[in-house]
């Protein structure tokens, strides 16, 4: 069995070879930033996963914690994620045929795609 301070200076729980490890993360603040049900989360072998939402940026804030299979909790770890705005050049898409007719007016809209 592995004591709390063991956990919380492991990386991962494969110091404590009976023992199974779960990473438990807890968005602090706003989850604007993520698509919903893909905020955060840290597999058993450590690998950090999230999805961010388009055309959002700021920061988000999130605690990890390490839980062994007997319930014991490793200190809470806090990390914050930046995300930076990107300008993105205008686009915008033209028909490939425009048709108009000799001694009419002619008007069009360009769309934003």
């Amino acid at each position: 069995k592995c004591s709390a301070a063991e956990l919380s200076s492991a990386v991962t729980a494969t110091r404590c070879e009976a023992q199974t490890g779960t990473f438990v993360v807890a968005v602090v603040g706003s989850t604007d930033l993520f698509v919903p049900g893909k905020e955060p989360n840290i597999a058993s072998d450590g690998t950090l996963s999230f999805i961010l939402a388009q055309n959002k940026f700021g920061s988000a804030s999130f605690s990890v914690t390490l839980q062994d299979s007997s319930g014991v909790s490793s200190d809470a770890r806090s990390f914050t994620l930046r995300v930076t705005n990107v300008n993105h050049a205008p686009s915008f898409h033209m028909p490939q045929r425009i048709v108009g007719y000799e001694g009419t007016a002619f008007n069009s809209r360009v769309c934003p795609e």
